[in-house]
């Protein structure tokens, strides 16, 4: 039996030490968090710089075969997910187009990356899938791009506009996890290389496939000679990351990728 004059005491933490212990796990997690950015940013980067010294390497093989560089990245270039490779000097370019032409441009630019290989992706059972499969004008208000998540993008199309669609648009998939860094590519590229070539944006006009004299449609017009033809003795690629979009790398003909766009 207890005495009447002895207490119970009970031991636990107080409120104060409960914040404090919270405080300092909040702490070690953002420096955890922190320090993982950093080494994934680390790795994306690496990755680009392989990427781009195995483009120099392909560009280098073209051109001891043909005695000059190609005007398009070969279809042995295959850049690793997230990755985006642009060539920028090689591709000569435009000047002077009306809207319609600025139209067929952006269309053409379209399949020509298709035909490159870009939309397309591998699932988790290394089967490969094209994701995007036609750039196809019915009029000329708007461009359709097919494949598993077609859309038709009404003019005005904006810089950004079917990167930001796709963004929105494509979501996860366990089994095909490079799904939605496959159609940012493709956008990515798309973009890129309009603009390389002489595009500009918006793009407000496309052509009406019907049209003919008198019938009130939009005919379609053809491009011109490139005013700015492509040198054959050098190159420059740019290598860029979905992810990580303050990555932006270079290579030219030396084979040794810089940071920073081409010069």
């Amino acid at each position: 039996m207890e005495s009447a004059g002895k207490t119970n005491k009970y031991s636990g933490f107080t409120i104060v030490e409960l914040l404090v212990v919270i405080v300092v796990i909040g702490i070690l997690a953002a420096i955890i968090i922190t320090a993982y950015k950093g080494v994934q940013q680390a790795a994306a980067k690496a990755t680009i710089q392989s990427d781009l010294a195995n483009a120099a390497r392909q560009m280098g093989v073209v051109q001891s075969e043909n005695g000059a560089y190609p005007d398009v990245l070969p279809t042995d270039i295959r850049s690793s997910p997230g990755v985006t490779l642009t060539l920028i000097k090689r591709t000569g370019g435009y000047s002077g187009l009306d809207d319609v032409q600025m139209g067929v441009l952006f269309q053409n630019v379209c399949q020509e990356i298709l035909n490159e290989g870009y939309g397309t992706g591998t699932n988790l059972a290394g089967e490969v899938e094209q994701y995007v499969t036609g750039c196809n004008v019915y009029g000329h208000a708007a461009i359709q791009l097919n494949g598993w998540t077609a859309h038709d993008f009404s003019t005005s199309i904006a810089q950004s506009s079917v990167y930001n669609w796709y963004d929105a648009h494509i979501g996860s998939d366990l089994w095909r996890p490079n799904e939605k860094s496959v159609y940012l590519a493709f956008a990515t590229e798309l973009t890129n290389r309009f603009m390389s070539l002489g595009g500009s944006f918006p793009v407000s006009s496309f052509w009406d496939p019907w049209a003919a004299a008198n019938n009130g449609g939009v005919p379609y017009e053809a491009l011109p000679n490139p005013s700015m033809p492509s040198d054959p003795n050098n190159f420059c690629i740019e290598g860029s990351h979905v992810k990580y979009t303050s990555l932006l790398m270079h290579v030219a003909q030396d084979g040794a990728p810089q940071t920073g766009s081409c010069p």
